[in-house]
C-alpha cells in the first residue's frame, strides 16, 4: 500500500513559508534598527556648494566629492600648540576605529602650511591620504566653507578657529559638532558614527 506524500510536502511548505516569513520579518527589524539609530542622530543642516581646496600631495580636493562617503572635518594648523595636536590626536584614534571613515582637515594658516608642511605634518599622524585629507585653500574660500557651510567661526588669524570636529554622513547631512575639548568626545564621535554609517 503506496503512503499519501501530501501531508508531508505541505509540512515542508509550511516550515519553508514559515522561514521566509521569518527571514523577511528579521531584515525589515534590522533595517528599522538601523534606521533608528540614525534618527539619534539630529540632522542640523547639509553640504551646499562646491569649495575647492589643496590637499597634503598637491591633489585639487573639491567638497562635492564627499558625498556618499562619512566624514569627519576639522579646521587646524600645524604650528598650533593649543587644542590642534589634540584634536588631530583624537580624529587618528577614531579613524583607528571606522575603517571607511574619511577626514577633512583644513589649515587656518595657509601662507606658513604649504603643501610640503602638510605633507610633513599628516606623516607625523600617520595619516593616509587616501582617507585624511590635510589641505589649505585662500583664506576667503575657508572662511565660506567654514562659516557658511559648516556653522563653525574661521577668523582672519590662524588661532581663530574652532576646536570642533564636524560630522557629515554619505548623504553631505550635518550630523553634529564634538568640542575636542571635552572629556569623552572619542566615544561619543564614536557612538554617532556608527547610528549614522
Amino acid at each position: 500500500m503506496q503512503r499519501d506524500k501530501r501531508p508531508a510536502i505541505m509540512l515542508w511548505a509550511v516550515v519553508a513559508c514559515a522561514a521566509c516569513f521569518a527571514g523577511i520579518n528579521f531584515l525589515i527589524t534590522k533595517k528599522d534598527l538601523r534606521g533608528s539609530r540614525s534618527a539619534s542622530v539630529p540632522v542640523y543642516g547639509e553640504m551646499t556648494g562646491n569649495y575647492a581646496f589643496t590637499g597634503q600631495d598637491g591633489q585639487t580636493f573639491q567638497t562635492n566629492s564627499m558625498l556618499g562617503s562619512t566624514w569627519l572635518v576639522n579646521f587646524f594648523f600645524t604650528s598650533c600648540h593649543g587644542p590642534c595636536p589634540l584634536m588631530t590626536s583624537q580624529i587618528a584614534t577614531v579613524m583607528a576605529k571606522v575603517p571607511d571613515l574619511k577626514v577633512l582637515s583644513l589649515t587656518t594658516d595657509p601662507e606658513t602650511d604649504t603643501v610640503q608642511v602638510l605633507k610633513s605634518y599628516s606623516e607625523k599622524f600617520k595619516a593616509d591620504s587616501s582617507r585624511w585629507t590635510m589641505a589649505r585653500g585662500e583664506e576667503k574660500t575657508l572662511q565660506q566653507f567654514g562659516q557658511d557651510v559648516l556653522k563653525l567661526p574661521v577668523g582672519e588669524v590662524p588661532d581663530a578657529h574652532s576646536a570642533r570636529i564636524v560630522l557629515i554622513d554619505k548623504m553631505g547631512q550635518i550630523r553634529g559638532w564634538y568640542d575636542s575639548q571635552e572629556a569623552g568626545v572619542v566615544a561619543k564621535l564614536s557612538s554617532d558614527l556608527n547610528a549614522v554609517r
